[in-house]
């Protein structure tokens, strides 16, 4: 019953707060993606899809119990010994997923006003208040370059270089470096600002700069942002919506993790009450316990004749 109720509580807590995410994103999303939220999956129809998963999961958790207990019943230690056996590795798992769930929760709870003013560190949407489309995409370029209009407000440097659309020029050593020693990108504040980047991870890691030729240089982005760039809408209005999402989402998000950990915590403790039980009861096999079955009616008047 335990784990009938388990799977179920779960289950249905799960779909309630997904379908409550979902409200938020179609809610919020601008008009430029209502018809791609479209195509988002309907509550019954993950509930429909998710059914068939859950019912294995219930059926499965119930063949462990049901082997302990007809172990149990007829005495046989290979059945006390699989249902032994299959609690330890549920136990185990069960604990593995408490500790995971702790840690996204730790990570979630230090990093979560970190992330949050990243998100909104990068909102492109103070760009797009600005009249003229050069300084639209001067200021989508950010910051960490020579910028043409400096006394605007720029994306921070940290942002990801994926607002603006610039078409391949080879020619531009800003855009792609030449082979170590050619001719380098003549925009000096970026080079010094890749130049930070020791690790080609870190390096690469907002698309400003790529790690050719053992060095960290500028990719990308010509040298001239605003005569050759033009601003990904389809972009801006995805970063427009996790802007608006965030604070909505990560905190229901934490509370969706929450539930999780509070109704995993009884079943961790009946695993391992199980594998306790299982493991008494196989040792007693072990050394020739048997299950006796009560006198009959019969042997009981024999002996007293």
């Amino acid at each position: 019953i335990m784990a009938v109720c388990l799977h179920l509580s779960s289950y249905f807590i799960g779909m309630a707060e997904i379908e409550s995410a979902l409200w938020e994103v179609r809610q919020n999303a601008p008009k430029s993606l209502q018809k791609q939220l479209g195509n988002l999956p309907s509550p019954f129809a993950l509930l429909a899809a998710s059914t068939p998963r859950v019912a294995v999961s219930i059926g499965l958790s119930l063949l462990v119990p049901l082997c302990g207990y007809y172990g149990a019943k007829w005495g046989d230690s290979n059945m006390v010994m699989c249902f032994c056996g299959c609690s330890l590795v549920g136990s185990c798992c069960s604990v593995c997923m408490l500790i995971l769930l702790v840690g996204i929760l730790t990570m979630l709870q230090t990093g979560g006003p970190e992330i949050e003013a990243m998100i909104l560190k990068c909102d492109p949407a103070k760009c797009m208040y600005l009249e003229d489309q050069a300084m639209k995409v001067d200021c989508l370029a950010g910051m960490g370059r020579t910028m043409k209009f400096p006394n605007i407000e720029h994306l921070s440097a940290e942002c990801p270089q994926a607002f603006l659309l610039c078409p391949p020029d080879y020619s531009d050593m800003c855009w792609y470096p030449a082979p170590d020693g050619g001719r380098q990108c003549e925009d000096d504040a970026r080079t010094s600002y890749c130049e930070t980047f020791d690790e080609p991870g870190h390096c690469t890691l907002y698309g400003r700069c790529g790690f050719d030729f053992g060095r960290c240089q500028p990719v990308g982005l010509p040298l001239d942002p605003t005569t050759k760039c033009s601003v990904s809408q389809e972009n801006i209005d995805i970063m427009t919506t996790i802007v608006r999402l965030a604070p909505v989402l990560l905190p229901r998000l934490e509370q969706m993790l929450w539930i999780k950990l509070i109704v995993s915590l009884p079943g961790v403790v009946a695993a391992c009450c199980s594998f306790c039980w299982g493991w008494s009861l196989y040792s007693k096999l072990s050394t020739g316990y048997a299950h006796l079955s009560p006198p009959t009616s019969i042997g009981m008047q024999s002996n007293f004749a």
